[in-house]
């Protein structure tokens, strides 16, 4: 089943026992990577998975991409390994904690950590590698707009009144206009995938999604990313029309100018020729 330009791939088969993969989304793949899932945000990513050793990743501290593991429940003498991966993940920052019918979920945005029931772990994994992208992508776009009204103080006199100077800022400014709308449209194709789960997963997964969006408090975080792109919209779109105006009329006056000059000089010329004929 698809939802919105999203496929489901072949994706990862747990097994009974402790399992960790690192998981990379990717524009492009190469011929035998494991591809979970395929999404359109807008552009075409693929989650890609690579296996890791459960006691290598937790030695090393591995904090690159987002890392999931996941251990069915009931294993035998596994109290210990629980703890340490309750560590591991609680070390990259609070998790957000959810339990789902006997399924236990710990979430960071770099790292997971699963302890359910082994026929239910495909579909928690996908649901866990679904919400990590678009939560990623919503990251991203946040810290993007955030550098950005950094320059809201330094640009903000070009929305009232502009001189000669202020154009060397034209180009800028459009530029700046050019990302926001590329923003604008990413934000409009993650927002609606983030608030609703896939329905290509099923009922536990989609209400997983569905509870680290809430407990996330992604509805905050979109609400906050409209009204800061809405801000510099607004801003840059007015800077853009003022500078546009400055040198439209710049270029007017210059060429009045220039015609008044023209006019003042053949006049002159007139004037000096009927004075040497009247002598």
């Amino acid at each position: 089943m698809s939802f919105i330009g999203e496929q489901i791939v072949p994706g990862i088969v747990v097994d009974p026992i402790v399992k960790a993969w690192r998981i990379q989304f990717k524009i492009g793949i190469a011929p035998g990577e494991n591809v979970l899932r395929k999404f359109n945000a807008p552009e075409e990513y693929f989650a890609v998975a690579e296996e890791v050793p459960i006691d290598a990743l937790m030695a090393a501290d591995d904090k690159d991409g987002f890392v999931l593991a996941f251990m069915p429940s009931g294993q035998i003498d596994g109290y210990q390994r629980i703890n340490q991966l309750q560590e591991w993940v609680a070390s990259d920052g609070v998790p957000v904690e959810l339990m789902l019918q006997s399924d236990r979920v710990l979430w960071t945005p770099r790292r997971a950590f699963v302890l359910g029931a082994a026929d239910r772990g495909d579909d928690l994994v996908n649901s866990l590698v679904t919400f990590t992208f678009f939560e990623s992508r919503l990251s991203r776009l946040e810290e993007e707009v955030f550098a950005l009204l950094g320059k809201v103080s330094h640009d903000s006199h070009l929305t009232h009144q502009v001189g000669r100077r202020d154009l060397r800022r034209w180009s800028d400014v459009n530029d700046i206009t050019r990302r926001l709308w590329s923003f604008r449209a990413c934000f409009a194709a993650i927002e609606p995938r983030l608030e609703k789960a896939p329905l290509s997963l099923s009922g536990q997964a989609r209400r997983l999604y569905s509870e680290l969006f809430v407990i996330g408090e992604l509805a905050d975080r979109c609400e906050a990313l409209d009204g800061q792109l809405e801000v510099l919209e607004d801003l840059y779109e007015s800077a853009n029309d003022r500078l546009s105006e400055f040198s439209y009329f710049s270029k007017e006056y210059l060429l009045e100018a220039i015609i008044i000059g023209v006019l003042a000089v053949d006049l002159a010329l007139t004037i000096i020729d009927l004075f040497v004929i009247g002598h």
